[in-house]
């Protein structure tokens, strides 16, 4: 992320659209944790669950 400002705007922008699919956020921001350890050290993390494929190519597509 090099534009906090965009990263915003898309911020509060995709939260209706990922719900709208019945996704949920699993873990979004810095509240992950690698258990591995180490090896990869992202700066942001975000996993959003959908309730089946369909659900997850209707918000993709």
């Amino acid at each position: 992320m090099t534009e906090p400002a965009i990263f915003e705007e898309y911020r509060i922008k995709v939260g209706p659209m990922i719900d709208k699919y019945g996704g949920r956020y699993l873990t979004k921001g810095n509240a992950h944790q690698f258990p591995e350890g180490g090896h990869w050290e992202p700066q942001r993390v975000v996993v959003i669950e959908f309730p089946d494929q369909h659900s997850l190519a209707a918000w993709h597509n």
